[in-house]
């Protein structure tokens, strides 16, 4: 199964923000939860996407890999919405 938009998402805010905890209160979801989500992306790619401190959170090179593709994906999702909004009129 490929990531979902919710789980991408929350990536980027955990990379923007630095902070796992503050990116799951922004999600409005648990911080297990977003821990969770996080594990799952890096069991789908077998990767590690984040170094995690006591301090916050760091992408690997790997995360910074994914984080480029993963703003690209939101970006065309923005696009996409904006492009169907009229047909919801």
């Amino acid at each position: 199964m490929s990531p979902d938009l919710t789980s991408i998402e929350l990536f980027l805010k955990a990379i923007k923000l630095g902070n796992l905890s503050r990116a799951s209160e922004q999600s409005h979801i648990s911080l297990s939860a977003a821990s969770r989500r996080l594990s799952l992306l890096e069991e789908h790619f077998k990767v590690t996407l984040l170094n995690r401190t006591s301090t916050g959170v760091t992408p690997t090179a790997a995360g910074e890999a994914l984080a480029l593709h993963a703003r690209a994906i939101m970006r065309a999702v923005d696009v996409m919405h904006a492009d169907l909004a009229d047909y919801a009129k």
